[in-house]
């Protein structure tokens, strides 16, 4: 009896160690990610075969009554059916690692690994109805069993509020907000047209939109969407949508800057990337914020990102809805007369004192906006030499296949050759706009800016040490000690004004390019002077070292400049 206890004892270890053991597997996530890579596409596979199939039955009927043709348009139909099967499953697997399947952080880089290495392979297995073999093939161990434990193992629950009904998905004051829940949240964050701003927050229990400290934000975010509301969704492709944390969960692993707050993310269409985030991960919360302070750092961010004729429509249709709203305060305040003598009599008073108040010099007047002039007045120079500089590689690049295309318009008819040279002409133009245009996109965060005005090897005696955007108080403090430069706070500055000039004047400095015209910033901003426009403009200077009269008055009149042809 004891060597059977013994026995039945033995066994029974056996079995626990080996049921301890199968629940305890540790998965490899490339092979979670492979099944889902191969499912996903799959599923695009059958449902662009379903899409395709009347048309291919269509066609089929109508070769009935051409039996000459038949054969040779099956053999096209066939060709065409199968590039446009290759054609969706490669689309799908540009953006299959965004899916909500990959919601676990390690699986989702797994399957960014997995399409990097097998790019060509992956869709070939796909079309050929062996997505099972390809995985246990590149996954070790990966076979069908696996791959279902796995995917199970990394499965990520999602916690969702019940889905909007179709037609009541649309909240805010103007209805311009999606509301999205946990279930529907994946779908727009892939959307492939479109970018979306995410109002992402967690509410208080009591109510379901962020806590009042973060009102400004919310303030900002609705006007935001109310003046892209102005737009075609073609020029300015942007979703404005919110979820509340509390109700419900992302789709993906995030690490956020305020998550028991408020953050609005940002998800550029076709990025495989992280999104980007305001406030950004380790900077101060959006609580307590005003809506112009979010609003202003909103769009910084957006006109960074955005491509360029993106970004302008942006800063337009933000514009357009400023100047409204300025007419319809001013229209209030008129309106809003006193109506009473003894408010009358009190505003007499008040405006009375104001009188008597000393008058302040014209020289003290604004310290600051004479500072910010300068620095706009420096900045539309280091911007109009990059917008030179990408004319002149444009040209460059252009020159031979514009020369080749006229001498060849030569040998045609006199009758048609004006009419093509106006023709190449307005298509030249329009590539030096391009041209532009690219390098206006991001040009505030470009290393190459940065490098121009804050560059930390510039001599003691040169004349950039004159630069308001280098020293914005001057070499010496007032104790008459030198200044050091300090290489991030100058970066900041040319970032800020950047920004500010490129919207103020972005299309007036690409028309005076294209037209050699150099006096553009001496006519748009306010006392400002060539010698100080050129100042980082090496050739302009030469070797006069002197440093330039920045307080100098604007003479009538722009400086000649030849204007070059285009």
């Amino acid at each position: 009896h004891i060597d059977m206890f013994s026995q039945f004892t033995i066994v029974l270890v056996q079995s626990v160690v080996l049921l301890v053991g199968v629940q305890g597997v540790q998965h490899d996530p490339r092979c979670a990610a492979c099944a889902h890579i191969t499912r996903l596409l799959a599923l695009t596979l059958n449902d662009t075969k379903t899409e395709l199939q009347p048309a291919m039955n269509s066609q089929h009927k109508k070769d009935k009554t051409d039996r000459v043709q038949k054969a040779q348009t099956k053999r096209w139909l066939k060709q065409e059916y199968s590039v446009s099967l290759s054609a969706a499953v490669e689309d799908e697997l540009e953006i299959v690692c965004t899916r909500e399947a990959f919601s676990s952080k390690r699986v989702k880089t797994a399957c960014t690994e997995l399409v990097e290495e097998h790019v060509d392979q992956i869709p070939r297995a796909v079309l050929d109805d062996t997505g099972a073999a390809f995985c246990s093939r590149v996954v070790k161990g990966c076979d069908e069993a696996a791959s279902a434990s796995a995917v199970e193992q990394f499965a990520r629950k999602t916690r969702s509020e019940k889905v909007p009904a179709a037609g009541s998905e649309l909240t805010g004051p103007d209805k311009l907000i999606t509301r999205l829940v946990g279930k529907t949240a994946a779908k727009a964050i892939n959307v492939k047209d479109k970018h979306l701003l995410l109002l992402l927050f967690h509410s208080p229990p009591e109510g379901s939109m962020p806590a009042f400290a973060y009102s400004g934000a919310v303030e900002a975010f609705h006007q935001l969407a109310r003046a892209a509301n102005t737009t075609s969704g073609k020029e300015l492709p942007i979703q404005f949508a919110q979820l509340d944390l509390r109700l419900n969960s992302l789709p993906m692993e995030l690490e956020l800057p305020d998550a028991e707050g408020c953050q609005l993310v940002l998800w550029l269409r076709g990025d495989k990337g992280e999104p980007k985030m305001l406030p950004e991960l380790g900077e101060k919360s959006l609580s307590s914020v005003p809506a112009d302070e979010v609003r202003s750092r909103l769009m910084q961010l957006l006109l960074t990102l955005l491509p360029g004729k993106q970004g302008r429509v942006l800063r337009k249709v933000v514009q357009d809805l400023d100047d409204v709203k300025k007419v319809s305060d001013a229209s209030a305040k008129a309106t809003n007369t006193i109506s009473s003598a003894s408010e009358a009599l009190e505003e007499a008073r008040r405006l009375s004192a104001f009188d008597k108040r000393p008058k302040r010099k014209r020289s003290e007047a604004g310290p600051e906006k004479a500072l910010r002039r300068t620095q706009d007045c420096e900045m539309c120079g280091l911007i109009a030499m990059e917008l030179e500089e990408a004319l002149e590689s444009a040209k460059e690049d252009m020159r031979l296949s514009h020369d080749a295309a006229i001498k060849k318009q030569a040998y045609i008819e006199g009758v048609q050759k004006a009419q093509t040279k106006r023709w190449l002409k307005k298509e030249y133009g329009a590539n030096m706009l391009a041209a532009l245009e690219e390098r206006l996109d991001g040009l505030c965060s470009n290393s190459s800016l940065h490098d121009r005005a804050c560059n930390t090897s510039v001599l003691e005696d040169s004349i950039l040490q004159s630069s308001k955007l280098r020293f914005p108080n001057g070499m010496r403090s007032d104790a008459d000690t030198k200044v050091a430069f300090e290489r991030n706070p100058c970066i900041d500055r040319v970032k800020n004004r950047c920004m500010a000039t490129i919207e103020a004047h972005a299309e007036d400095m690409m028309r005076a390019i294209l037209d050699g015209d150099r006096a553009l910033c001496m006519r748009a901003i306010k006392q400002c002077t060539l010698p100080v426009a050129r100042l980082f403009n090496v050739s302009y200077h030469g070797l006069d070292n002197t440093m330039p009269e920045e307080a100098a008055q604007r003479t009538a009149g722009a400086e000649a400049v030849p204007k070059d042809e285009v």
